[in-house]
């Protein structure tokens, strides 16, 4: 999207020199072009979706499970686990966690960044309008950009159940913590009426 970006700016400013017919060819493109990357961003949120949608579900569930042995393997006073020990064990499940968390971050961010640059595409949009009014062919392609910014595009959501934004990982977190915290609160009463 920054290289389409680019070349529009680079377009606006030499438009002037080519003829009408050349000026508007360049402009369709451009707008194909647009259009193109709209749509291999739908596929991407069509083939995403589920995968996503599991990943955050997994990480989540799995995380709580994991918390859930370990503080039963400290209540019943268990030293090893197969070949590792507990404190081992307790900082490798810590590390896998950490990992799937990572991935949901990895992901909202790289959506979060190219919605940024879809709302870069429509603000360059904006001012190549005020800036070029006078050539028809700069002011088409502008407004047939908004006019598709404004029906087509969303961000992504998980199966309608979350958005996958910036925001997807701030929450996921603090959700995560909330229940660990429930879980710690619970184990640390039955261990005080023990």
């Amino acid at each position: 999207m920054t290289a389409w970006i680019a070349e529009v700016e680079y377009q606006c400013k030499t438009c002037l020199e080519l003829e009408e017919r050349k000026r508007c060819d360049h402009f369709r493109k451009l707008f194909q072009a647009y259009e193109d990357l709209m749509e291999a961003y739908c596929l991407f949120k069509k083939l995403f979706q589920f995968p996503i949608l599991f990943l955050a579900l997994y990480t989540f569930f799995l995380s709580l499970m994991y918390v859930q042995i370990i503080i039963e393997l400290r209540e019943l006073k268990v030293s090893q686990f197969g070949m590792f020990h507990i404190n081992e064990m307790t900082i490798l499940t810590v590390v896998w966690l950490l990992k799937n968390v990572f991935y949901i971050v990895m992901f909202s961010t790289s959506c979060e960044k190219f919605y940024m640059s879809v709302t870069d595409a429509r603000d360059t949009c904006y001012k190549m309008l005020k800036r070029f009014q006078k050539t028809a062919a700069v002011k088409n392609l502008c407004k047939n950009v908004l006019r598709s910014h404004r029906a087509t595009f969303h961000k992504m959501t998980a199966c309608s159940i979350f958005t996958v934004d910036a925001d997807l990982a701030h929450g996921f977190a603090s959700l995560e913590v909330e229940y660990i915290v429930v879980l710690l609160q619970f184990a640390l009463t039955r261990f005080k009426l023990e």
